[in-house]
């Protein structure tokens, strides 16, 4: 679906008088930052949503800057997939995050969040100690941003799903012990996890065709995957996709059992 600012302008005004709509899902509609806009003027207006779900949409960093600031009232889902929210994005929800305390799902996979933005969102995670859910795979985190990640999941301690893959580690040589220091800092804090029941880290790396070709191999990694499952007593699926050429795993999705 694609809606047209005039399109997008004509639902704005009519959720100004959704006081009861307690769900709003306009995925995949090419929302852009003008639209984002025209439906951040209504979302104070909508007393009783507690889930807003824009996965798919075109806005970028102002567009996303807009809508965080109107967040405070959600209690069960953010979702901004497939966005570009961007630092001023993720600094004005991390100022919502201050309101969002019974936030219980807050997905924001591929939205171009850098380690900055990363920060600005770890800091608030003190906040939304409720939350059950995070998904920030596909994001431009790299080493710093791991670290900052880790920080924050210190303040989440009834976590039951984390996604956290395509955080753009480099596997090149020189880079190597950054990414170990990363990946063993962010096992480190998930150990506190103890209510963690799914773990995705896909294509942690971000060079991973080279590590396919060259058939470089990282044995640190695998035992360190292994220590941290036998930390957590509830994981019960523990996803790697594409990562089995640095692991030299033979499945591609792993299922562990409790």
């Amino acid at each position: 679906n694609s809606m047209l600012s005039a399109g997008i302008s004509a639902l704005s005004s009519e959720l100004l008088r959704c006081h009861f709509l307690t769900n709003l899902d306009i995925t995949g509609n090419k929302i852009d930052d003008q639209g984002a806009f025209e439906l951040a003027k209504a979302l104070p207006h909508m007393t009783s949503l507690t889930s807003l779900n824009m996965y798919d949409n075109t806005m970028g960093n102002a567009g996303g800057a807009a809508i965080a600031k109107k967040l405070e009232k959600l209690t069960r889902l953010v979702a901004l997939y497939s966005n570009r929210l961007g630092m001023d994005g993720c600094r004005y929800l991390a100022g919502a995050m201050k309101k969002l305390t019974r936030l219980s799902r807050l997905h924001l996979a591929y939205n171009a969040i850098t380690a900055g933005g990363m920060e600005q969102l770890s800091q608030a995670f003190c906040h939304v100690t409720q939350l059950r859910s995070l998904d920030i795979q596909g994001n431009d985190l790299r080493h710093d941003g791991v670290n900052h990640l880790s920080s924050g999941l210190k303040d989440l301690p009834n976590l039951l799903a984390l996604n956290a893959g395509e955080m753009a580690l480099s596997a090149t040589h020189g880079d190597l012990h950054f990414a170990r220091s990363s990946l063993r800092g962010l096992f480190s804090v998930l150990k506190g996890c103890k209510q963690l029941h799914t773990l995705k880290l896909e294509k942690m790396f971000s060079d991973e065709a080279r590590i396919s070709k060259d058939s470089v191999y990282i044995p640190w990694l695998e035992l360190d995957l292994m220590d941290l499952h036998k930390s957590l007593p509830k994981l019960a699926r523990l996803v790697l996709v594409d990562t089995k050429q640095v692991l030299d795993l033979a499945m591609a999705i792993l299922f562990l059992a409790c």
